[in-house]
């Protein structure tokens, strides 16, 4: 078993939270002076706070631990288990190392096309150097799963999609 906890340190996400705020308060600052329609920027303040509310439980109160779990007969499996704050670890991604067909750069061009693929996101923060794209392939169709492991991870994964491929 190998498990790795990815560092927290959300300055995107906390320089858009900052962002947000001040658009926000902007917008309660102005209904104040202009009295003709002064809800309507009391709304465009609130509807402002809902990305917020989402960045902040997204980037700053959950984190996420990454596991190579291998079982008796022989399969390994990549899990992804989320938390907030002490609760007890959520079961939020598992995917058979066998299902994983390439991993890539986060950034790479072409990796962030468009495709039909699902995505799903297990980043500590927005964009983070280091990320990568795990493309799978399984019953449910093809997906992909953006983690940031450390690079025994990464290595660990390359050589099951380096056999995986080879099979």
């Amino acid at each position: 078993m190998y498990d790795y906890r990815p560092p927290r340190r959300p300055k995107k996400a906390a320089f858009a939270v900052l962002l947000l705020l001040a658009a926000s308060a902007t917008a309660f600052a102005a209904a104040t002076v202009a009295p003709p329609t002064p809800y309507l920027w009391q709304c465009l303040g609130l509807l402002l706070l809902i990305p917020v509310t989402h960045l902040i439980s997204r980037y700053f109160l959950l984190q996420y631990l990454y596991r190579l779990r291998s079982y008796e007969d022989g399969r390994v499996d990549f899990e992804v288990y989320a938390y907030r704050r002490g609760n007890r670890m959520q079961l939020v991604c598992r995917v058979a190392l066998s299902e994983i067909v390439a991993v890539t750069s986060h950034g790479a061009k072409g990796a962030d096309a468009a495709t039909d693929a699902k995505r799903f996101s297990y980043l500590p923060d927005i964009s983070p150097a280091g990320a990568v794209v795990l493309s799978v392939q399984n019953a449910d169709g093809a997906s992909e799963v953006a983690i940031l492991p450390d690079e025994g991870m990464r290595r660990l994964l390359e050589e099951a999609v380096a056999r995986n491929t080879t099979q």
